[in-house]
C-alpha cells in the first residue's frame, strides 16, 4: 500500500474522528521505546490532545480536497510531546480525512544550533571589534605618520561593516523571537531623509555617486525615527552598491493622500527581474550568488527594512525596469500638522 511505504507518518480518520489507518512511520514516531503498538480505533485526541481539529476541519468545508498545514504537538505513548507539522485534507469519498505528519525535531534542533551560533558569533566578535574600533579612532586623532591614511580608512570601513553585520544578525534574531520593537512618535519626515543622506553620502562620494533629495512637502509622520532612518540607510546603501559610477540616487518623500506618505529610494542600477521583486525582502536573499562577495552583502538589510515598515503600520515594495534601475517605496502614517503642533 502506498500510504504504508511513505517516510512521513500517515493517519486516515473516519467521520467520527477515529483513526482508521496508521502507517508504520507514524507508529515509529509515537513509539519511542520501540513498541509496535498501533493506533487504529483510537480517537485523534489521543495523538493530538491540543489540536482543535473540529474548528480547523469545519473551516475547510466539505467541497474538494483542499490541503492546509499546521505545526502541532503530537503525544507519544511515553507522554513525550513531539513537535510535528501536519498537513490535512478532506478525502473526496466517505467524509474521511487524511493527515500527513512530519517530525520537526531535527529541523528545530538545527534552528537552535543556528541561534546559538549567532549568539556566540555576536558575543565573541563584538568585544574584539570594539577594541579595534577604539584603536582605530585613536589612530585618527593621533594622525600617526607611520600609518597611511588610506589604510586607516580601510580599517575603519571594515570594522564598521562587521559591526553592522553583527547588529543585523542580532536584530533578525529579535524579529524571530518577536522582540523587535518600534516606538512611533511624531517626526518630520524630511529631517529623516536628511539624516539618512548624511550617513551614506561619504560612501556614495567615494564611488562617484550623487545622492539627490526630492521631497514634495514638509510632512510629519508617526514613526520610530531611529528605525526609519535605518530603513532609509539600508535602502540607500543597497542603491550605492548596485549603482554605476557617475549616476544619481534619488531619495525623497511623496505625499500620497490624507493618511499616508511614501518614502522612496530610486537608483540607476541593473534593476530587478519582475519575478524576483517579492523575493528581495526574504532573509539572506541574494539575487546573484556573487553579490554576497562582490557587494559585501549579507542579504539581511531589506528583510530588516520590511520588518521596520510593517511594525509601523506601513507597506514596502519595489518597482523596477530591467537595466533601468529600481525604486523602493515604503509608506508611513501621516500626522496632521495641527495635531503635530499640539503634541510638541
Amino acid at each position: 500500500m502506498l500510504l504504508e511505504s511513505l517516510p512521513a507518518g500517515v493517519l486516515v480518520l473516519g467521520p467520527d474522528m477515529a483513526i482508521e489507518f496508521c502507517n508504520s512511520a507514524m507508529v515509529q514516531l509515537l513509539n519511542e521505546a520501540g513498541s509496535d503498538e498501533r493506533f487504529e480505533g483510537r480517537v485523534l485526541d489521543f495523538v493530538f490532545p491540543d489540536f482543535d481539529y473540529r474548528t480547523v476541519f469545519s473551516a475547510l468545508g466539505s467541497e474538494g480536497a483542499r490541503v492546509s498545514l499546521a505545526e502541532e504537538s503530537a503525544c507519544s505513548l511515553t507522554g513525550e510531546r513531539i513537535p510535528v507539522q501536519v498537513s490535512y485534507s478532506r478525502l473526496e469519498t466517505k467524509q474521511k480525512w487524511l493527515l500527513v505528519v512530519t517530525d520537526l525535531r531535527a529541523r528545530l534542533a538545527i534552528e537552535t544550533m543556528k541561534r546559538e551560533f549567532i549568539a556566540m558569533l555576536s558575543h565573541d566578535l563584538r568585544t574584539p571589534l570594539t577594541s579595534i574600533k577604539i584603536f582605530f579612532d585613536t589612530l585618527k586623532i593621533m594622525k600617526t605618520p607611520s600609518v597611511v591614511p588610506t589604510q586607516i580608512t580601510r580599517i575603519g570601513s571594515e570594522v564598521d561593516r562587521l559591526m553592522n553585520l553583527i547588529n543585523d544578525l542580532l536584530d533578525v534574531e529579535k524579529m524571530r523571537e518577536g522582540k523587535f520593537e518600534v516606538y512611533p512618535a511624531t517626526v518630520c519626515l524630511s529631517d529623516l531623509v536628511d539624516s539618512a543622506i548624511i550617513a551614506v553620502e561619504p560612501i556614495a562620494t567615494s564611488r562617484q555617486i550623487t545622492i539627490a533629495k526630492n521631497v514634495d512637502n514638509d510632512v510629519s509622520g508617526l514613526v520610530d525615527g531611529a528605525r526609519t532612518i535605518r530603513a532609509l540607510v539600508n535602502l540607500l546603501s543597497n542603491a550605492v552598491k548596485f549603482s554605476p559610477k557617475r549616476t544619481t540616487i534619488t531619495v525623497g518623500l511623496k505625499d500620497l493622500n490624507q493618511t499616508h506618505a511614501a518614502l522612496f529610494v530610486r537608483d540607476q542600477g541593473r534593476g530587478i527581474p519582475d519575478d524576483q521583486l517579492g523575493l528581495v525582502f526574504e532573509k539572506f536573499t541574494q539575487l546573484h550568488s556573487s553579490d554576497s562577495i562582490d557587494k559585501n552583502g549579507s542579504g539581511l538589510g531589506l528583510h530588516i527594512c520590511r520588518t521596520i515598515v510593517t511594525q509601523q503600520g506601513g507597506q514596502i515594495w519595489a518597482e523596477s525596469n530591467s537595466d533601468a534601475g529600481c525604486t523602493f517605496y515604503f509608506t508611513v502614517i501621516k500626522v496632521d500638522s495641527k495635531t503635530a503642533e499640539q503634541t510638541v
